[in-house]
């Protein structure tokens, strides 16, 4: 097989250097409010430019170029958002990712921090010098940008399972509870167990999209880094959860922490029962290796894995099992471990 022919191998080398390009002017307009100034009726140049304060000439300029990365569309004299823009960045609909776009904004800084990390040895990038208040709007836009993901990813992501009538669901980690809330709509047999920080935790019982599922959830919270974690009262009554979720959770910590963590979610399945983990594998399609960077730059000692090396932290933490891998059209990885190649069988839809 012969390689890319220079002009499309340069096309590809332009196009990743001038990513950012992009990049920034997304955020610039989102930030500026066009996306909501133009929203479901359109505008027009003159408007659109009277009402964020700027020159006509340039202001065209920019328009044009959104037209040109399909985030406009434009008729005649008024402008539109294209389905893309209605969909993800227009705060009427229900896909909006707003959270997410805020959340990337703010994590421009540590990836400015790149060269001296590599330097130092460790994260150079810090939230020590913040205040509780900045604090909290940080783990606002983290918890939104990764409850904005999670709805996107739901009905992928549970498609291919093919849970009983009834049983227990424990998500470890369980962040906005997006995933969980996905999962109980759809199998209405089923109780769930969300287990996360406190004030993670305290945050999503005031969730308004948690509130309709009523009893049939119940929250724990505790550290699941910590010796217990309070893992070990997760369960309605006796009955221990068939089904455990880690989702984006074992590239938080390193290889030593990511081990207890498996054996302590093992500990809590129930015989017959299923774990899944959800992450970003390096040898994955999709941006696993990108990611594991962005977890060098954010966190203590985060980091992605190999599929192969992962299979094994399982092993070692969960003695021997067999495992099934899922790449999910939206870029992470799903893997699902049981005890015995059958239990898997009745658990996967194919």
């Amino acid at each position: 097989m012969s390689g890319p022919s220079r002009e499309s191998a340069y096309l590809g080398f332009s196009e990743l250097l001038t990513a950012y390009r992009s990049s920034f002017l997304l955020l610039q307009v989102h930030d500026a409010g066009l996306f909501e100034l133009i929203a479901e009726a359109g505008s027009g140049l003159e408007q659109i430019c009277r009402d964020l304060g700027w020159d006509p000439e340039l202001g065209e300029r920019l328009l044009q170029a959104l037209c040109g990365l399909e985030l406009l569309l434009v008729e005649g004299e008024r402008f539109y958002l294209s389905p893309f823009s209605r969909a993800f960045l227009w705060s009427g609909s229900s896909r909006y990712q707003g959270a997410s776009l805020a959340f990337e904004q703010q994590l421009i800084g540590s990836w400015q921090t790149l060269e001296a990390t590599l330097k130092q040895g460790s994260r150079v990038h810090a939230t020590g010098d913040k205040s509780p208040e900045e604090l909290a709007t940080a783990l606002d836009r983290y918890l939104g940008a990764m409850g904005e993901a999670a709805r996107e990813r739901a009905p992928e992501f549970w498609a291919w399972l093919r849970p009983p009538e009834r049983g227990t669901i424990l998500e470890i980690g369980a962040g906005s509870g997006a995933f969980l809330q996905a999962f109980l709509q759809v199998h209405p047999g089923w109780q769930g167990l969300f287990f996360d920080l406190p004030e993670v935790v305290a945050r999503a019982r005031r969730s308004a999209q948690l509130q309709p599922l009523g009893e049939r959830l119940r929250f724990f919270s505790g550290n699941y880094l910590e010796d217990g974690g309070g893992l070990a009262g997760c369960s309605y009554g006796d009955q221990a959860p068939e089904l455990v979720l880690l989702s984006n959770v074992v590239h938080c910590q390193g290889q030593r922490e990511t081990q207890e963590l498996l054996a302590r979610a093992g500990q809590q399945l129930a015989p017959g029962g299923l774990l899944v983990i959800h992450d970003f594998f390096r040898d994955s399609p999709g941006p696993g290796r990108l990611y594991d960077l962005h977890m060098m730059l954010n966190t203590y000692n985060g980091r992605t894995y190999s599929r192969t090396g992962f299979e094994e932290m399982l092993q070692a933490a969960m003695g021997p099992g067999t495992c099934s891998w899922r790449s999910l059209a939206s870029g992470s990885a799903l893997a699902a471990w049981a005890e015995e190649e059958e239990v898997l069988d009745r658990w996967l839809a194919g």
